[in-house]
Order: structure tokens, then C-alpha cells, then sequence
């Protein structure tokens, strides 16, 4: 079942991190199985090769919040993102082309807070 979170919709998480949803479509999966909610990857790909997004993550190393605007379009990349570039949806992580950065950064899936389409 795919969910879509309106502006002031909260869902809770089996790990209790709050995901709360705004300004445009995020979308999530429930993963029945584990009573939580999961990014689909799917929709994030899509919305990364149409243009920039922005993906709010917990970070590994400290625990912190990292908000990073991402892309994997190839001209917002300065064509840095190969023409074909093929995503396992099944993998733990993602690498996108970090805007601010300019450089190939990833993240673990199951830390995403929050993403969004950046207009």
C-alpha cells in the first residue's frame, strides 16, 4: 500500500523517528511485514533524474541531520551522471550527485527522514 502524507499528516515509525510531510509529495511505503514506513526508492529515482531533491538523513558516524540537495540529472550534474545509470532497488544505499558538494556522495535508505522535489 502506498501512502502519501498531506502537509500536517505525521506518521510514526516502528523506530518512533517522526516522518512529517510538506510543500510537495513524498511518497513511502508500509511495509506490512515490518509495521513501518519505507522510502520508495522507485519515486526518489524518478524524481532525482527529473530534476533536484532535497533528502533529509540521519548520519551514520555522529547520528546527526544531514539535509542534502541531490540530483542524479545528468545537465544539474554538469553531465557527471552517466547516461545509463542503473539503481538496485533492492540496495541499502543510494549515490547521487550532492549539489552543494559537488561531488558523489550515498546514504543508507532505511536512515532518510524525509525527502522532497525541490522546486
Amino acid at each position: 500500500m502506498r501512502e502519501n502524507a498531506g502537509e500536517d499528516e505525521v506518521r510514526r515509525t516502528a523506530n518512533n523517528r517522526s516522518l512529517s510531510r510538506s510543500r510537495s509529495r513524498v511518497w513511502f511505503n508500509i511495509n506490512e511485514n515490518k509495521g513501518q514506513y519505507e522510502m520508495d526508492v522507485k519515486k526518489f529515482v524518478e524524481a532525482a533524474r527529473m530534476g533536484e531533491v532535497t533528502v533529509s538523513f540521519e548520519k551514520i558516524n555522529d547520528g546527526g541531520l544531514r539535509v542534502m540537495p541531490c540530483t542524479l540529472n545528468r545537465a544539474l550534474s554538469g553531465d557527471r551522471v552517466p547516461e545509463v545509470y542503473e539503481i538496485n532497488e533492492e540496495s541499502d544505499n543510494i549515490a547521487v550527485w550532492c549539489i552543494d558538494k559537488e561531488a558523489w556522495r550515498s546514504f543508507r535508505i532505511d536512515t532518510v527522514v524525509d525527502w522532497e522535489i525541490t522546486v
